[in-house]
Parts: structure tokens; C-alpha cells; sequence
């Protein structure tokens, strides 16, 4: 029996861990910071799930040596999560690491080595019905490996499931383009408290374009190589996207959770810091952002 633990029950954990709920071969464990005695989910065009499942808001008692364990947390939760990534990572534990972002790695590599960690960015957008209690797949979800020795592993993991998995040879370049879509998007509608539908006006898609252009300029400082119409492919991209379409950060705000500001805007003015690139845009973004967060407290 294959032991596989999810670690956060949030949108990214309902649809990893959906796969598992009646996979043969397959024992599923749940660990959240609050009780989910519910697994409700909606999957992209396939039948409502609803299911009761063990959800350990506490370490377990029992000592299971997971063969797997996917960490669906945000950075803000890893200062808090060392107890449980210190009792559910053992030698054996192939780790992955589903996040958005760069460095996706480094906090693990205080409990596993490099070659138990397997980074992974998801497209996966997923937003929580608050009428029905339950969380909605708005599209396919996609991930995306680096060449590492686990990633063909997970693929025949998650063969069976309706998860397409990728893997480029420039995770790197993936990892920023992943991350410049979703900190200038998720900033502008955090800040302003609205949904795709503020895209709708010109000045704002042009604010929006002159934060990917800015980031861009780290990306090629850090070795990314973006594509040169970058741009205008996340401008189309965006004009895909349905109106009432959110994101995590103002999901988030709207909750009165903490905003993931240095994994977004902040972690793209830090890498400008240090690479001597000026980010007047992502600095003042991350700075009003941060004043969101004081106001939570």
C-alpha cells in the first residue's frame, strides 16, 4: 500500500489529492491547520466530488512513513509547518512542492535532500464557492517538472487522473513566467478588490503590460529567456479569462489571510535589488500590499 499525505487543504490540495480519493493501491492522508471532515470538490467538466475524509489538524499520534507527500502550503505557512515537515518527511519521503514561484526548494532542504524534493508549478485555477462550501476547477489542470529523477515517477503516479504533467528543460524560464503572470495579476486585483472584469479597461491592461515589462527586465538578468512577444501572449492569455475569474491574493484579502507579498511582487523586487534592476512598479506594489497586511493583524 502506497502511503501519500497532502499537506494543506486549500484549492491546490483539493485538486492533487482528488486523484487519490479512489485510487486502488493508494492509502490518502489529509493535513490541514483546520478541520475539513469534507472533501468537496468540482473538477473541470467531471462529476461533483463529495466525501467524508480524516483530516489531521494535529501530528498524528501514529508515526506513517509516507512514500509521498505533496506540500500545498504558502510561503507564509512554512514558519508555522516545521513541526509537521519535521514528522511527516522521513528518508523514504519523495517530497513535492506545488507552488508558484522561485526557490520552491529551499525551505524543504532543512528536513530531506535536493534529490527527495521535486518542485512543481501548477495551472490549475481553482476559486472556493462560498454558497456550496466547496472548491471549483475553473480549467485542465497542468503541472510543470524540471528534469529531476522523481519527476517520471510522479507522471506514473498520476497517470490515471485527469492531471497533465509537463516537463521543460528550462524550469527556470517557467518559473518566471509562471510568477510575473501571477504577481501583476493577483496585485492589481488585490489592491483593487475586483475580478478579471477591471482588465476590462484599457489603462488598467496597460498598468498590467508595464508590470510584466519591468519584471521581465529581472527575469533576463536572472537567465530566464521569455519569449520576445511574452507580452502580448499573457495579453491574450488574459482576454481569455472570465470576468468573475480571481486570484489567490484577493481571495485571500477578501478572507482576511495574509497576502503572499515576497513570494509575488516582493520576491520580484528583491531579485531587482540584487541583480541592479530597477522595480519602482513591483516596490510600490509590494509596499501597499504589505500595508494590507499590517491592516489584518
Amino acid at each position: 500500500m502506497l502511503e501519500v499525505g497532502v499537506l494543506g487543504l486549500g484549492a491546490i490540495g483539493h485538486v492533487i489529492g482528488a486523484p487519490f480519493l479512489e485510487k486502488s493501491g493508494v492509502r490518502i492522508h489529509f493535513y490541514n491547520r483546520s478541520t475539513r471532515p469534507v472533501f468537496r470538490f468540482q473538477p473541470f467538466d467531471r462529476p461533483f466530488i463529495q466525501q467524508n475524509i480524516a483530516c489531521e489538524q494535529e501530528l498524528p499520534k501514529e508515526s506513517i512513513v509516507l512514500d509521498w507527500l505533496f506540500i500545498c502550503l504558502k510561503t507564509y505557512h512554512y514558519q508555522g509547518a516545521e513541526s509537521w515537515l519535521r514528522a511527516l518527511i522521513s528518508a523514504q519521503t519523495r517530497v513535492v512542492v506545488l507552488r508558484n514561484g522561485l526557490n520552491l526548494t529551499a525551505p524543504l532542504l532543512p528536513f530531506t535532500t535536493a534529490e527527495h524534493i521535486l518542485p512543481v508549478l501548477v495551472d490549475a485555477p481553482t476559486q472556493y464557492d462560498q454558497g456550496e462550501a466547496s472548491y471549483v476547477q475553473m480549467r485542465p489542470a497542468r503541472l510543470l517538472l524540471p528534469p529531476h529523477p522523481l519527476s517520471e515517477e510522479l507522471r506514473a503516479l498520476l497517470h490515471e487522473s485527469e492531471i497533465a504533467i509537463a516537463i521543460t528543460s528550462d524550469f527556470k524560464t517557467a518559473s518566471w513566467s509562471k510568477l510575473l503572470e501571477s504577481a501583476s495579476l493577483g496585485a492589481i486585483m488585490c489592491l483593487s478588490g475586483q475580478t478579471c472584469r477591471i482588465f476590462k479597461r484599457s489603462e488598467i491592461r496597460a498598468l498590467y503590460r508595464s508590470l510584466l515589462q519591468e519584471g521581465i527586465a529581472v527575469a533576463k538578468a536572472d537567465g530566464a529567456q521569455l519569449s520576445i512577444d511574452y507580452v502580448e501572449l499573457m495579453l491574450e492569455k488574459l482576454s481569455t479569462y472570465p470576468s468573475e475569474k480571481g486570484s489567490s491574493m484577493l481571495t485571500d484579502r477578501q478572507s482576511g489571510r495574509p497576502i503572499e507579498v515576497m513570494a509575488k511582487s516582493g520576491a520580484i523586487a528583491q531579485r531587482g535589488v540584487e541583480l541592479g534592476i530597477p522595480t519602482p512598479l513591483h516596490t510600490s506594489f509590494s509596499a501597499l500590499l504589505e500595508v494590507v497586511n499590517r491592516e489584518g493583524e
